[in-house]
């Protein structure tokens, strides 16, 4: 285990971190200030607990970080609890964790360079789980591969989107591609992408999903029997862009304790069959003045309101 507790670490060099034996519970576990600036090479190997452990402080990010290319690191990837910063120049890799790929327990993760989730090997359950603090922002890249049972979990806290993430592009999520029980939002600027989920593409269960950007579920891929499920309050206000194809039997499904309310575009079926329901609506649907919902398989209104 390489472990940083001194005022300030800057790092511009490389750093290899068990390639040849195991080095315990962490690869690298930061308590105090960490910056692996421009020409910083850091690799991770063979840990039992986490690849990297950012437990207090700030760990700064603007190169290059391995974790899990040739041997595994434990259940997790990436574990932050505190301030986790990937800056314009980052480049994180994660795989072969068993149980998350990135973990964001506590503290705040802002991302404004490439994560790469699951690229070459698996990552365990979950891809992303947020329980915190969640910042995806512009020059942000996100993609999540090789999950055995969701792509993002936002099971806590605030996630919030105004660039790039990319769900199940080349290999399955499992079960389920993004799961909100929080509260999610997508702003200007966001461009979700979901496919190879099993199930369902997007669940949002609980807490508050406010779409007003691009959301694109099934474009290359199957995304199983749901596209988008509902249970909960979900909005697509002015600039949001959604679009769902590929699910097989409906491609969004407000379910009884649910509000959908549209005040931008929806377009449902336009490419591929999404299954025996463009929209299936079993509570509160509202289609607000000036929006756009364009279907191509049918409607089925079946509870409260439709307007």
């Amino acid at each position: 285990m390489s472990y940083f507790r001194t005022t300030l670490f800057t790092n511009t060099a490389k750093i290899t971190i068990g390639a040849d034996h195991s080095v315990g519970s962490y690869g690298l576990w930061n308590e105090a200030n960490f910056q692996n600036d421009s020409g910083g090479d850091i690799s991770i190997d063979q840990s039992s607990e986490a690849g990297l452990y950012n437990g207090s402080g700030t760990f700064t990010n603007a190169a290059k970080i391995t974790i899990g290319a040739n041997y595994s690191v434990g259940l997790y990837g990436l574990w932050n609890k505190a301030n986790f910063q990937n800056d314009s120049g980052g480049d994180i890799s994660i795989d072969r964790s068993s149980n998350r790929g990135l973990f964001n327990e506590f503290g705040t993760f802002t991302n404004a360079a490439k994560i790469a989730i699951g690229a070459s090997h698996s990552v365990g359950t979950y891809g992303l789980w947020n329980h915190a603090i969640f910042q995806n922002d512009s020059g942000g890249d996100i993609s999540i591969d090789r999950s055995a049972h969701m792509g993002l979990l936002n099971n806590f806290g605030t996630f919030t989107n105004a660039a790039k993430i990319a769900i199940g592009a080349n290999h399955s999520v499992g079960i389920y591609g993004l799961v909100n029980q929080a509260t999610f939002q997508n702003n200007s600027g966001g461009d979700i992408s979901i496919d190879r989920s099993s199930n369902i593409g997007l669940l949002s269960s609980f807490g508050t999903f406010i779409n007003a950007a691009k959301i694109t579920i099934g474009a290359n891929h199957s995304v199983g029997t749901y596209g988008l499920w509902n249970i909960v309050s979900s909005q697509n206000n002015s600039g949001g862009d959604i679009s769902i194809d590929q699910s097989s039997t409906t491609g969004l499904y407000n379910e009884s304790s649910g509000t959908f309310t549209n005040a931008a575009k929806i377009t449902i079926g336009a490419n591929y069959s999404v299954g025996t329901y463009a929209i299936d609506n079993r509570a509160t649907l509202l289609n607000s003045t000036c929006s756009e919902c364009y279907l191509y398989a049918p409607l089925f209104n079946n509870r409260v309101v439709l307007k």
